[in-house]
């Protein structure tokens, strides 16, 4: 016993200096300008920055949905979890003869019974409803700053539209039909921005127009925005399916490419978006455009948080 004690002590004392370190490290690193530089790095890029905003955003929207729908979620589990119990009992009863462990069985079920009486019976507290308001209300303000902000990419629109129109031209071994629904893609890809900009505009009442028909000129900018994008992104899944067939009639890995399946992940996620937000009244719960909403964004954000943590890293203290 008197060997383990010093065992103890010296694990005790290394815990100890490596939390002191870590302290020091992150004191001296809180003093280096090259910190703050590498996390305000990403808001200089109008990309980066969206992609930022958009996971925040609808981070907001998700936890503001599952705040306000608490009750039915935990009304589903305590269902799930009853029904898990009930086949519980069925099963385990027969094999193992017991009158004892049945009765115990049955009571546990028939508390649990009560309890999700009880759920079905809770509603939202004002607290809870006032902060699922407001941040609903964050989501909305962050969005109004993305489309915002997008309405300065006009110029970078311009200037993407003339570059893919022109490496769509000079591609070779490609049908004349397939360029053409590659052109399609890029013209339409990029002409969604204007539509959205006009719509973001009247719909602030940034016009001249009274505000019947502002508004709804509003309405039906971002319906054809929608679609227009709606559109782009099939056009660019068709692209990706054929690069992917390519890949596999030369013997190539179909997966694995990062970028292309990066690629293929955020189109398949953003499509039934795009087509929700097509629809006057759309198409997808307000949960659904969350989750949707939130892994699109995540894709990028997770590689530019990276980045940023990897610069932190390298930065000498």
């Amino acid at each position: 016993m008197s060997e383990i004690a010093p065992i103890k002590y010296d694990n005790a004392r290394r815990t100890k200096s490596g939390l002191v370190s870590r302290l020091v490290y992150i004191t001296k690193l809180l003093t280096k300008p090259e910190f703050y530089n590498a996390l305000t790095e990403p808001m200089g890029n109008v990309g980066d920055q969206d992609s930022i905003l958009g996971t925040v955003c609808y981070g907001c929207l998700l936890f503001s949905e599952l705040i306000k729908r608490r009750p039915q979620i935990i009304r589903a589990l305590s269902k799930v979890t009853n029904h898990l119990l009930q086949l519980a009992i069925r099963v385990i009863s027969p094999l193992i003869h017991s009158s004892k462990f049945a009765a115990v069985l049955s009571y546990r079920l028939q508390v649990l019974q009560r309890n999700t009486e009880e759920e079905n019976e809770a509603v939202l507290s004002a607290k809870e409803l006032q902060l699922s308001q407001v941040l609903k209300s964050i989501s909305s303000y962050i969005s109004d700053i993305r489309i915002f902000g997008r309405m300065w990419a006009i110029p970078g629109s311009i200037a993407s539209t003339i570059t893919g129109l022109e490496r769509t031209y000079s591609e070779k071994n490609t049908s004349a039909l397939f360029k053409l629904v590659e052109a399609f893609g890029v013209v339409i890809g990029n002409g969604n921005q204007p539509l959205e900009n006009m719509a973001f505009a009247c719909g602030h009442r940034w016009s001249l127009y009274e505000d019947t028909k502002s508004g709804a000129i509003s309405s039906y900018c971002y319906l054809r925005s929608s679609r227009c994008w709606c559109a782009s992104i099939i056009v660019t899944l068709i692209k990706i399916l054929r690069q992917m067939f390519i890949y596999r009639k030369n013997g190539e890995k179909v997966f694995g490419n990062v970028s292309l399946d990066e690629n293929l992940l955020r189109n398949l996620l953003n499509l039934p978006l795009s087509y929700h937000w097509s629809f006057p009244e759309g198409r997808l719960s307000q949960l659904t455009v969350a989750i949707l909403a939130l892994g699109a964004s995540l894709i990028k954000t997770r590689k530019i948080m990276y980045g940023v943590g990897y610069k932190i890293r390298s930065i000498k203290v």
